[in-house]
């Protein structure tokens, strides 16, 4: 069970940092599973560096200790998808000024 609601917890975050991320960015081409599975390993990477700081939690025994707790899991999914919405404003508004300044560039040399 443990197991099932990890996935579904960092598997959501990312698919909802995906949809965030093409709104801000404005990006229309792209594989959104893909996107949503790159959201889902960043979210999971900090989430990692957050418990490892924060809870010190250093093995997945301790982790599933504390994914019984109900509360916990609450405030875990939160933080995730809060996590993802951030990582993926700020990966956005990065790409939207790229996009920019790229289609700057080429009507210049024209």
């Amino acid at each position: 069970m443990f197991v099932a609601i990890f996935l579904l917890i960092v598997l959501g975050s990312g698919f909802i940092a995906e949809r965030v991320f093409s709104l801000i960015s404005r990006r229309k081409q792209g594989n959104a599973i893909s996107i949503g599975m790159a959201f889902s390993l960043l979210v999971f990477i900090a989430d990692t560096i957050g418990m490892y700081l924060l809870k010190n939690v250093t093995s997945l025994a301790k982790l599933a200790a504390n994914f019984n707790l109900a509360v916990f899991t609450s405030k875990y999914a939160f933080l995730s998808i809060l996590a993802g919405i951030i990582l993926a404003s700020v990966f956005g508004i990065a790409a939207r000024v790229l996009s920019r300044s790229k289609s700057r560039r080429s009507e210049t040399c024209e």
